[in-house]
C-alpha cells in the first residue's frame, strides 16, 4: 500500500512539475495540458487518464505500474531532463491561524506584523531496479534532507506553489546527494537481503540438483568399469572353463572398452560441465541493482516572526510576539504570565499584563479587573477590593480610595478623599 500511494504521489507531483492540471477521480488521476516536449516524447497528446492497478485498466486509460511504458517514459524523460524543481511550500496566514486557536477575551488585535525567512529541504527521488532472475522490481525512493541531514517528510500533507529563484539561496547540492545516497543504501538493504535470501534458497537446490544429476553418471561409469574389470578378472583364472581362444577375444574386447573409457576421460568431462553448471547457475542466481537519480527537488518553507499589538479601552499596543512555523504548522505558545500555562483563552488585565482565565480576577469597578500579578487594592472608605486603575490615593492622607470615594481637591490639581475634602 505504501509503494503504491509513493507511486500516486510521485506521478502526480512530476505532471504538477510540468506546469499540468491534475484531478483525482476517485483512483484515477486525469492529466491536462502537458506540455508538447513530454507529449512528443510519450508519443501521445494529453489529456491522460492514468490508472494504478492492472484491474481498472481500460482502452482510454493509461496504466502507471511496474514495467509499465508510461512510467518508463516519465524515468527516461527525467533522466534525459536531469530537471531541479523549485516549489515554495503554500503556508497559512499566522494571523488568521493565531485567531482560531486563540480566544481573544476582552482585547483585540491592534496591529500585526510578520517577518520571513526560509527553511530548506532537499529531496532526490531515486529509482532502483531489482533485476534477478526473471524478475525485475523498481523501486521509487525519496530521500530528504534539511540542513545536510535526512529528515521523514510527508510532502503529500501539503500544497505547493511554484517557486522562485531569488527567494532563497541552494548550496552543498553535491554533499546532500552523497548522504541521499547513503541513505538509499539502508533503505534498500531489507529488501536486497530479502531477495538475496531467496536467491540463495534456489541456487543450492539448483546445485544439489546438478550434483545429483553428475553423481549419477559418474556411478554409472565406476559400475560400468567395476563390471569390466570383474568380468577380466573372471576370464584370467585358470580354472575358467571358457574355451580359450574364446575367451581372449572378450579379453580383447574388455582392454579396448577400458581403454576407450581411459582416453575419453569421461568423469573429467563431466566434473568440467558440472563446474559450468555451477557458474551459470550462479550468475543467473546473482541480483543486478541499477539506481538512478529520477529528480532534484528543492522544498522551501516560510518561518515567520510575528509581533501583534493588543488593545481595549484600558490597554493600547500591548507588544506580543510568536513564531508560525509552516512545516510543522505550528505556533509557539502565548503564555499566561501569571501562571506559565500555555493560552487557549486570553484576557488583558487592566495594567495590560496577558493572562488565563484562572489567572484573571474581576473588579468591583470595572470589566478588564485584575491579575494575580497584580492583586487588589482595597478602598479605605468601603473596604471594598478594586484593581490598581480603580483605585486613587489621596493627595493629602495618602491613603487608598475607589474611584467613587474620591472628588476633586482645591484648584482640581489633585483627587482627596471625602474626609480631606470636608477640611479644605
Amino acid at each position: 500500500m505504501k509503494e503504491l500511494a509513493e507511486l500516486k504521489e510521485f506521478t502526480a507531483s512530476f505532471f504538477k512539475n510540468l506546469g499540468a492540471i491534475t484531478i483525482w477521480n476517485q483512483e484515477t488521476l486525469i492529466v491536462k495540458g502537458v506540455p508538447k516536449d513530454f507529449e512528443e516524447f510519450f508519443g501521445k497528446k494529453s489529456p491522460y487518464k492514468l490508472v494504478f492497478n492492472r484491474s481498472e485498466e481500460a482502452q482510454d486509460t493509461e496504466l502507471i505500474a511496474k514495467g509499465s511504458f508510461l512510467l518508463k517514459a516519465i524515468a527516461l524523460y527525467l533522466e534525459k531532463k536531469g530537471q531541479t524543481t523549485l516549489l515554495k511550500v503554500r503556508a497559512l496566514d499566522p494571523k488568521e491561524l493565531l485567531r482560531h486557536k486563540i480566544v481573544f477575551n476582552n482585547c483585540e488585535i491592534f496591529s500585526f506584523e510578520k517577518k520571513e525567512k526560509y527553511k530548506v529541504i532537499t529531496r532526490f527521488t531515486f529509482l532502483t531496479t531489482f533485476q534477478y532472475l526473471n524478475e525485475k522490481e523498481q523501486k521509487m525512493i525519496p530521500i530528504y534532507l534539511s540542513e545536510g541531514k535526512t529528515i521523514e517528510f510527508d510532502d503529500r500533507r501539503f500544497q505547493f506553489d511554484e517557486g522562485k529563484k531569488e527567494d532563497i539561496e541552494v548550496s552543498g547540492i553535491k554533499e546532500q546527494y552523497v548522504a541521499a545516497r547513503e541513505r538509499l543504501k539502508e533503505l534498500i538493504k531489507p529488501q536486497i537481503n530479502e531477495i538475496s535470501k531467496i536467491l540463495k534458497t534456489k541456487l543450492s537446490k539448483e546445485i544439489e540438483r546438478i550434483t545429483s544429476h553428475y553423481q549419477r553418471q559418474e556411478n554409472e561409469i565406476d559400475k560400468q568399469i567395476q563390471s569390466l574389470t570383474g568380468q577380466r578378472s573372471e576370464l584370467e583364472k585358470p580354472e575358467s572353463k571358457i574355451d580359450s581362444q574364446i575367451a581372449s577375444i572378450r579379453l580383447k574386447r574388455i582392454g579396448e572398452q577400458l581403454q576407450k573409457i581411459a582416453e575419453e576421460n569421461l568423469k573429467a568431462k563431466l566434473q568440467k560441465e558440472k563446474e559450468f553448471l555451477f557458474r551459470d547457475e550462479i550468475q543467473k542466481h546473482g541480483l543486478n541493482i541499477d539506481t538512478r537519480l529520477l529528480n532534484t527537488t528543492i522544498i522551501y518553507y516560510p518561518i515567520y516572526q510575528c509581533t501583534m499589538l493588543l488593545k481595549n479601552s484600558e490597554v493600547i499596543g500591548r507588544p506580543l510576539e510568536f513564531f508560525h512555523n509552516a512545516k510543522e504548522n505550528t505556533l509557539t505558545p502565548l503564555l499566561c504570565e501569571s501562571c506559565n500555562v500555555s493560552l487557549s483563552s486570553l484576557t488583558l488585565c487592566s495594567s495590560g499584563h496577558v493572562v488565563c482565565k484562572g489567572c484573571s480576577l474581576p473588579c468591583k469597578s470595572c470589566i478588564f479587573g485584575s491579575c494575580k500579578l497584580c492583586g487588589f487594592k482595597r478602598c479605605t472608605r468601603c473596604d471594598r477590593e478594586y484593581c490598581k486603575k480603580c483605585t486613587k490615593k489621596c493627595g493629602r492622607c495618602f491613603k487608598e480610595f475607589c474611584k467613587t470615594h474620591v472628588v476633586p481637591g482645591k484648584g482640581a490639581t489633585r483627587l482627596v478623599c471625602l474626609n480631606c475634602s470636608s477640611g479644605i
